[in-house]
């Protein structure tokens, strides 16, 4: 029978494993009913601390580090605000390492490998490179990826190919044949890379035989201006969809305007999804998938506290899905309309 570890003394006190860390180590910011439950649990298991990490524990810098692209983004500031809430009650503070060019990768990634700095690293919607990964190896630095993944690394994965396929599902069940994608990079530094949206976007066409004519895929960037002018391209073929799907709700409002702009009604006229479902999103009434970054940076947070606390145990990965949050920009197609209105 293997030893207990750290992990199996918090499933069974329904606790996070930064919590058990603290009761082992006399945090008085742990209840005193939780602080029993956990050393009943303790108890019963015939759990002992690893004597070599407990005494590596006294050379941390109870720092948790952040790589992450393009700060000013909803996605990650949304996610950075859960993480901060998720390490708030364990003794670490956070340090954010950001990329604004793709030339500062190299330096930042030194720079926060390098000793002394951080305990561990979360790492935010990049595709690390087999170089880089070694790099963080060669460190000893425990790493958990979020919205990202690499083999035998840890992670938190969302599933971005399932997300988006829910969201054409739901175009194909309003009625719609002729549905367009307005797409973003995935990796804001790997713009070459197709989406795991594309992907879900293409399967979803095949399953309810739609038809996803090349013209109606589009890459932009992540900005209204891009969800605009890439709509004001797919509204000027000649035969223009009768929905569109976006990679961002921030592209879905540049879709939004556009329509407004040519006197179209949403959605008598054109549906429109976004993805993510920003605050701002609510309150224009936009259907779209809400990413759960709540339970990203939870999870990652408790992944990441892991690692450094068990060294050398096995990598998990979790997969998280969106959820489709129907609004009043998505409804049946005109012709649907048209024929339903008919005497």
């Amino acid at each position: 029978m293997s030893k207990p570890s750290i992990r199996d003394v918090a499933r069974e006190a329904g606790v996070g494993v930064g919590t058990v860390s603290r009761v082992l180590n006399h945090d008085l910011r742990v209840s005193e009913a939780t602080r029993n439950r956990v050393a009943e649990v303790i108890r019963q298991l015939g759990y002992t601390p690893d004597l070599a990490a407990r005494a590596l524990r006294s050379r941390r810098t109870n720092t948790l580090g952040v790589l992450l692209p393009l700060f000013t983004r909803h996605f990650y500031v949304e996610v950075l605000r859960e993480i901060e809430e998720a390490i708030a009650p364990t003794p670490y503070s956070l340090t954010i390492f950001s990329l604004e060019r793709a030339s500062d990768r190299p330096q930042r990634i030194e720079h926060c490998t390098s000793h002394g700095h951080v305990d561990g690293m979360l790492v935010i919607s990049l595709t690390l490179t087999d170089r880089e990964v070694a790099r963080f190896r060669s460190a000893d630095m425990p790493i958990v990826l979020l919205d990202s993944a690499y083999p035998g690394v840890s992670g938190v994965e969302l599933d971005h190919l399932n997300s988006a396929y829910q969201a054409v599902a739901h175009l194909a069940s309003l009625g719609h044949k002729r549905v367009a994608l307005v797409d973003r990079p995935q990796d804001a530094f790997s713009p070459d890379r197709i989406s795991d949206r594309w992907h879900g976007y293409l399967k979803a066409c095949h399953d309810y035989g739609l038809d996803p004519i090349p013209e109606y895929r589009l890459m932009g960037e992540y900005s209204r201006a891009s969800g605009k002018s890439s709509a004001e391209r797919l509204l000027s073929l000649p035969q223009p969809p009768t929905a569109i799907f976006t990679g961002s709700d921030l592209q879905a409002l540049g879709v939004l305007e556009a329509a407004r702009e040519r006197g179209l009604t949403v959605p008598d006229d054109l549906s429109v999804m976004g993805y993510h479902d920003i605050q701002l999103a609510e309150y224009v009434g936009l259907t779209t998938v809400r990413l759960p970054t709540v339970d990203l940076g939870r999870m990652a947070v408790e992944m990441l506290t892991t690692l450094i606390a068990e060294r050398g145990s096995d990598p998990v990965t979790r997969r998280v899905i969106g959820t489709l949050v129907t609004r009043s920009t998505t409804g049946p197609p005109p012709s649907l309309q048209k024929h339903a209105s008919a005497p």
